[in-house]
């Protein structure tokens, strides 16, 4: 036990509250002194703080101004709660607005260390907080916050618990929570509109060790990554990524061959170009053949850096993946990309479609590119590229270029929902019947809705005692 005058702790509870807790500015109830401290406990009139600068304090909570008692009083409730229920065990499911969707879990009797996570449903209000989708966070704290208003993608709204994994967070949210006006449900919760999406792009391959240079925007919330190694494919791993651009190393364990993308040459305001551009063939699962325009440098992207990226007047088809931008004598000048996204089959939301993008005018320099590669690890930079009829150079490019795929889950934003409570009668009241209808419709899951309702459907009539009635709106 920790004692504070006649102020008894269980120690637990001085260490979880510590933990969590931030610190933040308390105020006396005749505002002339203050003190930033943390919120350590409440109990029996008395508040315990633990200072900024060292060393706790102990107050009655008469003493704090009207918002800190208020805060303190929530706080200690949040707090007391946590500690009764225990670490908590949970599995991350999905992003969504503000936080994300969790769900709670327990150990498996006979395999000590492993859980199932098949409990209850819960929303996790900690939108900063550096979690991904699909892990499992063990022992954690949870601080519980009012229900919330649970949204999914089909079906009725319900209430859904909340937690954070800050006790202040708890605490301010509970104390918003008594601002709300009487006819308001509380926050919502959208049940995430997911959305499978394959982008494609191409591979610059690097190394004769399967490194790859790519757009950055490729592998962005990719869950999985695959490299075209010809008659099989290989996964790939983000190695590197450039700290101001958006490029990428990644690396495979397939054998592919290594193109020759170095250039020697800074390029010049109005140089001639040829751009080569590689597009998907007609399965997206391999590379076409690429195709040869003409143009110049338009613009330098850095006034006077010729080593730098640049901009041109090219011509280029609208599927193209990426490609290269050659001298007229054959050398390599320039790299530029421009990924494809495209709707997996089982999205929710329209057909299968590709994404509509720009022209790519933008390149990257060979020399900009060496600069960078040269200082990852496994990469000595780019093999030079020997210069030659155009037609050999282009077929000797586009053996060192493979397709490289990535699978990810992007979450589209959903229509907002009124949460206003609907006007409904009272249960207690005798069931009236309006013009034209019944007032009342039976959803397939025999809940009854009235006309108010947003789940009301007059193609599903009943009468105002059928089913159970809507938690919503009353029924």
């Amino acid at each position: 036990m920790t004692r504070f005058g006649s102020f008894h702790l269980n120690l637990s509870i001085v260490l979880l509250l510590i933990s969590s807790a931030v610190a933040r500015e308390w105020r006396s109830a005749d505002g002339k002194s203050t003190v930033d401290a943390k919120l350590v406990a409440t109990k029996d009139g008395k508040v315990l703080l633990e200072r900024t600068t060292g060393g706790n304090v102990l107050l009655p909570l008469s003493s704090l101004s009207k918002d800190d008692q208020e805060f303190a009083e929530a706080g200690g409730k949040i707090a007391a709660d946590a500690l009764a229920r225990g670490p908590s065990a949970f599995l991350v499911e999905h992003r969504t607005e503000g936080g994300w969707l969790c769900k709670m879990g327990k150990e498996m009797q006979m395999q000590k260390g492993k859980y199932l996570f098949t409990g209850e449903r819960f929303f996790l209000a900690s939108s900063d907080t550096p979690l991904s989708a699909g892990s499992q966070q063990i022992n954690t704290t949870l601080y519980a916050e009012p229900d919330r208003t649970f949204v999914p993608l089909e079906g009725e709204l319900e209430p859904i618990k909340s937690f954070n994994l800050s006790l202040e967070e708890a605490s301010n949210s509970t104390l918003q929570s008594k601002l709300r006006a009487p006819d308001q449900l509380a926050p919502a919760v959208y049940e995430p509109l997911i959305e499978a999406v394959t982008t494609l792009g191409l591979g610059l391959v690097i190394t004769d060790k399967g490194h790859l240079l790519v757009e950055a925007s490729l592998l962005d919330g990719a869950k999985d990554i695959t490299v075209d190694a010809g008659k099989d494919h290989a996964k790939g791993a983000v190695v590197a990524t450039h700290p101001k651009l958006p490029l990428a190393v990644i690396k495979c364990d397939a054998p592919l061959p290594s193109g020759r993308f170095g250039g020697k040459k800074p390029l010049a305001l109005g140089q001639n170009l040829f751009g080569v551009s590689i597009p998907a063939n007609p399965t997206r699962k391999g590379l076409g053949q690429p195709a040869v325009s003409k143009g110049i440098v338009s613009r330098l992207i850095e006034a006077g850096n010729s080593k730098g990226m640049f901009e041109h007047d090219i011509a280029l088809p609208e599927d193209v993946l990426g490609g290269l931008m050659l001298t007229d004598k054959g050398e390599v000048a320039g790299v530029f990309f421009s990924p494809l996204q495209k709707k997996s089959k089982g999205s929710t939301g329209s057909s299968s479609a590709s994404q509509d993008k720009p022209t790519p005018r933008a390149a990257y320099s060979t020399l900009l590119l060496n600069e960078w590669l040269s200082t990852v690890p496994g990469v000595s930079g780019l093999k030079n590229a020997g210069a030659g009829p155009l037609e050999e150079v282009v077929s000797e490019l586009k053996a060192g270029v493979t397709l490289v795929t990535s699978l990810q889950d992007v979450i589209r934003e959903r229509p907002k929902v009124n949460l206003t409570k609907s006007a409904t009668p009272s249960s207690s009241s005798p069931a009236t019947a309006v013009p034209g209808g019944s007032g009342w419709s039976l959803s397939k899951s025999g809940t009854r809705h009235n006309s108010k309702c947003k789940f009301y459907d007059p193609g599903k009539a009943c009468q105002g005692t059928d089913g159970k009635a809507c938690k919503i709106c009353g029924g």
